[in-house]
């Protein structure tokens, strides 16, 4: 029989090699066997290590449990560093993964940061929630003013190194910023740790949205898409298993050999029918919305023969002059005209509760521009009906 040690050491290597379910499990017997064998450092250790895994499958009751049940014996046990990181866990699930109103959230953020006052080298996991409150309200640049200061921090470790860096990618992106996003990048990819699958997962992500927002070469996100593919293996991973297939989706859309996105056979239609791996996470459902929205304007276009074009960034805009008429009926694009009026009122009600949470209105605003251009390809299909 195993050793709580023992088993801990088994979910950690589950955990590198990407096996969440597996190391969650042992985690959960690691936290039995070191509360039977009385050793209390290593229970806390495992209760946290085998929240965060939770996490990571979406099992958002099951880590709030644990969490909670690890911090009913903190008034019990001395102090130490893994209380701080089981209260950082629940301050993301607070901004990320609830309904926290705003106000709630600066209150809770006072209050992890006055439990990291009695751990100065920690202060970094204060300012790293700060910034993705900022971030939530659509404020990237002081978003990313802030997450610069962590990084020139002299004590940094290299996950937060790690945390920091994924962070300011994502602003970067956020803020058009594809320049900030190279040198982030090369700055990511230099972090040492020792989750390096994780890591090439990552930097795949990252550059196919620069590729999406760059230069559209359909060869060129299908190699990364399948360099993605091969170090996804056997990773159970919810939110990195939707984060790529909704950038699969937005790479078939833009390869017109598929035809016609609404067909059953095409790879967008067949990929949008799968249901939410993370369906905890806020943030997931709305950039799923909005690739729904993405998804009926490709459609739309392809009835009315434009080019296909990346709606995500949009630097390469619809090109309306010119286009030859097809074949569809006028029937039928009206049905795809409805049915992108539709996703974009599914996405704009959900952008609106999650604006209006955090006091902001940047995600009506970019499912806006999304009905602009529904608009103007209404207007052209117009304007090629016959007087």
């Amino acid at each position: 029989m195993q050793t709580a040690q023992e088993l801990q050491n088994s979910a950690y290597e589950a955990s590198l090699a990407g096996r969440k379910q597996e190391s969650l499990l042992l985690y959960c017997q690691a936290a039995t066997k070191a509360k039977e064998e009385k050793i209390n450092q290593l229970w806390l250790d495992s209760m946290h290590r085998a929240g965060a895994a939770a996490l990571d499958l979406s099992k958002i009751p099951m880590a709030m449990r644990l969490f909670l049940e690890a911090l009913a014996e903190e008034h019990r046990m001395p102090r130490e560093i893994t209380w701080v990181f089981i209260h950082d866990r629940l301050m993301e699930l607070k901004i990320r993964r609830r309904s926290t109103p705003l106000p709630e959230l600066v209150q809770a953020l006072q209050r992890f940061r006055n439990i990291l006052s009695e751990y100065p080298q920690w202060q970094c996991l204060g300012d790293l929630q700060e910034a993705d409150i900022l971030a939530q309200r659509g404020l990237f640049s002081q978003a990313v003013s802030l997450l610069e200061n962590v990084w020139q921090r002299s004590d940094l470790d290299q996950v937060s190194k790690l945390h920091t860096s994924r962070a300011l990618m994502q602003c970067s992106l956020n803020l058009r910023r594809f320049d900030l996003l190279q040198a982030w990048l090369q700055k990511f990819r230099e972090v040492e740790t020792d989750y390096k699958n994780g890591q090439r997962l990552e930097k795949c992500e990252h550059e196919i949205h620069l590729q999406l927002a760059q230069t559209q070469d359909v060869n060129r996100l299908k190699a990364i898409e399948r360099t993605a593919q091969d170090h996804i293996g056997n990773q159970n991973f919810s939110v990195l298993e939707d984060t790529f297939r909704h950038l699969s989706v937005r790479i078939s859309l833009l390869d017109s050999v598929h035809g016609d996105p609404t067909d059953l056979a095409h790879p967008a239609k067949k990929a949008l029918r799968m249901r939410t791996a993370s369906k905890w996470y806020k943030g997931i459902h709305f950039e799923r919305r909005l690739l729904s929205l993405d998804y009926r304007i490709a459609a739309l276009r392809y009835a009315l023969g434009v080019a296909p074009v990346d709606d995500l960034y949009y630097t390469t805009p619809q090109i309306l002059s010119g286009v030859a008429p097809t074949a569809h009926e006028p029937n039928d694009v009206q049905t795809r005209l409805n049915n992108a009026h539709v996703a974009a009122n599914w996405a704009r009600a959900y952008a609106k509760k999650l604006d209006e949470r955090f006091e902001c209105d940047w995600r009506q605003k970019i499912v806006d521009e999304r009905l602009q251009r529904t608009e103007e390809l209404a207007h052209h299909a117009n304007s090629r009906k016959p007087t």
